[in-house]
């Protein structure tokens, strides 16, 4: 019986659940490579595991050579989009915008990996808009709802996210420590803000890096 396969056409047909489950696999010391690769056509080709595991080698090297140009293909940063009926937008402006609670937060989820919820700080429903210019509900807890959402819309907002980080948290830190006693954060508040700030710092380097 010849197995046949629906090969994506690019990133936007990956969902982030599925893409963080063959990163986390692949991620696991001592993983079967033969297991590796059948998940990879799973996620990519739409293949069972099983029959990923009785394709004839010539078309696993086929599917692959296509799967290599897709990942490596430059996704468009996204600002608004609309996902289960709601339409969703990207914190407008992180100078005025952005919270401390929303810092810390990131910085614990980007220290825990969650990226779903990490995407849900930085995407939330549009409350008001007018032409390219909108409003978003404030921020209040996180959700996992975006683990079904578009990957391409996730890596391509990692790296705005993080340079814009960067460039705010070099800010936000000169201006704590020249008024850290004028500042009405209790000690622990600056504590965790610095912390948080000097953390994404870091994670924006080893981002950049990876990428």
């Amino acid at each position: 019986m010849r197995i046949t396969y629906d090969l994506i056409d690019s990133k936007q047909d990956i969902t982030l659940g599925k893409w963080l489950e063959y990163g986390n696999i692949s991620n696991t010391e001592d993983v079967d490579i033969k297991f590796l690769q059948a998940k990879r056509l799973e996620i990519f080709a739409g293949l069972s595991l099983e029959d990923a595991l009785l394709l004839e080698q010539w078309r696993i090297d086929e599917i692959e050579e296509r799967i290599s140009i897709i990942t490596n293909e430059e996704n468009k940063f996204v600002t608004t989009f609309e996902f289960g009926g709601i339409e969703y937008g990207f914190i407008p402006d992180f100078s005025e915008f952005v919270t401390s609670r929303e810092l810390i937060d990131a910085d614990f989820y980007l220290e825990k990996q969650d990226h779903v919820r990490l995407l849900s700080i930085l995407y939330r429903p549009i409350s008001f808009k007018d032409g390219d210019k909108y409003r978003i509900d404030p921020y209040t807890k996180t959700h996992t709802l975006f683990k079904d959402l578009r990957y391409d819309i996730y890596e391509a907002s990692m790296g705005f996210f993080l340079n814009g980080l960067l460039i705010l948290g070099q800010a936000t830190l000169r201006f704590i420590e020249d008024n850290l006693k004028e500042t009405k954060m209790s000690s622990l508040e600056k504590h965790n803000l610095l912390k948080s700030m000097e953390d994404i710092q870091k994670w924006y380097t080893s981002f950049q890096v990876v990428i």
